[in-house]
């Protein structure tokens, strides 16, 4: 093999790893194929391997629309197969060479999730233009595909910015499940788990109250406890916020002296006011908070939700209002305040009151039946 001087005089073989080398019979390639035949490439004398994409992708495009950069598609392996092919490649002196396509995403990555959910910063990731006074695409241009090469970005103002009414609601909707999606997995494993758990108690093999029955009801249980923690940060990776900072905030909403504040067992509860079935039962700097009796916030999703579209809104003003200098200190810590503050007192208690009026609407609807 020659060395190494650039890609001057550098061999480089090209493999697109989808149609390369099926190794587990689903009629797909995967890297585990590429990694068979890495000592035929070595034969060949080559210094680069360049790997076409095999990324999480819709597949509108052979695989070059891009849902998620730092991941690797699950029907051509995962994380542990790119590092052994690139081990593999290393052993025989030949460098991997990606093809990132950062010039274009998928309509599923984030970025553009979050752009089409109207937050500004992603939106100027993209070309967005408003119609024509007629209501026609922008320009005439024309896809390689077939058709326009543009397609309405949902209704937009004649500054391009989108418009409210149905779109805001689908875009709403789009949110909370883009949120959800990444967990639905560990969500039903430890649903299968708590169910283990009770067959387990059910026959007694395992008593409740030991400490092998406490460390099960862990693991099974801590997704859902937690799980304001964890929406919280893929909710603001959809809207475009500080995912750990969001994640902090839904820290808050679980910690468990508040969800104590909210157990009307626990010792020195109180309840302050009360409107309706909303109980205000702490405070907050004298201002009256209602927080979910029993568990507080614990086990929810819309109001962790609601926090990552406030700290979208609040994490570009405090980074322009705040000095370089002391920005990444002083900038987290007003937004945790700030974002905490206005859940616990005004946006929690708006979306549990609506969320439990749904509730009860449609547990009234099935009564009638």
């Amino acid at each position: 093999m020659r060395a190494q001087h650039g890609f001057h005089d550098a061999v480089v073989y090209q493999v697109y790893p989808k149609s390369y080398r099926d190794t587990d019979g689903d009629g797909v390639g995967d890297l585990r194929g590429v990694i068979e035949k890495v000592p035929y490439i070595a034969s060949l004398g080559v210094d680069y391997v360049w790997l076409n994409s095999f990324y999480p992708s819709p597949g509108r495009d052979n695989g070059y629309d891009i849902a998620d950069y730092r991941a690797i598609d699950p029907a051509m392996g995962a994380m542990e197969d790119f590092d052994a092919l690139t081990q593999a490649l290393a052993a025989h002196g030949i460098s991997p060479m990606l093809d990132m396509v950062l010039n274009h995403v998928s309509t599923q990555h984030a970025w553009f999730q979050a752009a089409l959910a109207g937050h500004q910063r992603y939106r100027d990731y993209f070309y967005i233009r408003p119609a024509k006074a007629d209501g026609s695409l922008p320009t005439n241009w024309v896809s390689k595909f077939g058709g326009p090469a543009r397609a309405p970005f949902g209704p937009v103002d004649q500054d391009g910015r989108p418009m409210s009414g149905e779109y805001g609601f689908s875009s709403l909707i789009g949110v909370i499940t883009g949120s959800m999606i990444p967990v639905i997995g560990v969500l039903a494993a430890s649903g299968i788990l708590k169910g283990i758990l009770a067959l387990l108690t059910q026959l007694d093999v395992v008593d409740s109250g030991t400490p092998t029955y406490t460390f099960i009801d862990a693991m099974s249980s801590s997704m859902f406890y937690f799980l304001p923690i964890i929406i919280g940060f893929t909710a603001a990776r959809r809207l475009g916020a500080d995912p750990i900072i969001v994640a902090i905030i839904g820290g808050v909403l679980t910690y468990p002296s508040v969800v104590a504040m909210s157990n009307p067992a626990t010792e020195g509860h109180t309840v302050t006011a009360q409107i309706g079935r909303t109980v205000f039962n702490s405070d907050f700097f004298g201002l009256p908070v209602a927080l979910p009796e029993g568990n507080a916030y614990a086990y929810s999703i819309f109001p962790i939700i609601v926090a990552a579209w406030l700290a979208s809104r609040i994490e570009p003003w405090l980074k322009k209002v705040i000095p370089a200098v002391v920005r990444s200190i002083f900038a987290p810590l007003l937004e945790i305040f700030i974002v905490s503050a206005l859940v616990l007192v005004v946006f929690g208690p708006i979306v549990m009151t609506i969320s439990g009026a749904i509730a009860s609407g449609m547990t009234w609807v099935l009564s009638l039946s």
